[in-house]
C-alpha cells in the first residue's frame, strides 16, 4: 500500500458512520443530536456509547498503525490520520457528520 492508498483508506474509514447506525438503531435522531456519543449514553446506556466510542477511536489510530507498519513517510501517516478526522466530519454519505474529536 502507498502512500495514496493509504491516505484515501484514512479518508474512507473516517466516513463510516459506525456512530450513526448505532444512534439510529436505538431511535436516535443524529441531526437534531450535537453529539452522539452523549447522546447515546443517555439513551441505549453505557455499553453502546462505550463501543461507538471506541470505534471511532480506531477509526483514527487504524490507519496510522497501517502507515507505520508499511514503513511510509512520517508525513504520509499524519496525513493519513488527519484525513480519517476529516472523513468523519465531512463524510460523502451523509448531509453531515461528527465532531470528529473522538477520532483525532
Amino acid at each position: 500500500m502507498g502512500a495514496v492508498g493509504l491516505i484515501v483508506f484514512g479518508y474512507l474509514l473516517g466516513a463510516l458512520p459506525f456512530s450513526v447506525a448505532v444512534a439510529v438503531a436505538h431511535g436516535i435522531d443524529p441531526a437534531a443530536e450535537p453529539d452522539l456519543h452523549i447522546a447515546l449514553r443517555r439513551s441505549a446506556g453505557w455499553p453502546h456509547a462505550a463501543v461507538a466510542i471506541v470505534v471511532d477511536v480506531a477509526k483514527g489510530v487504524f490507519p496510522v498503525m497501517i502507515g507505520f507498519g508499511f514503513s511510509l513517510s512520517v508525513w504520509a501517516v499524519s496525513l493519513a490520520g488527519v484525513v480519517a478526522v476529516a472523513g468523519q466530519m465531512w463524510p460523502p454519505l451523509l448531509g453531515h457528520g461528527e465532531k470528529g474529536n473522538s477520532t483525532a
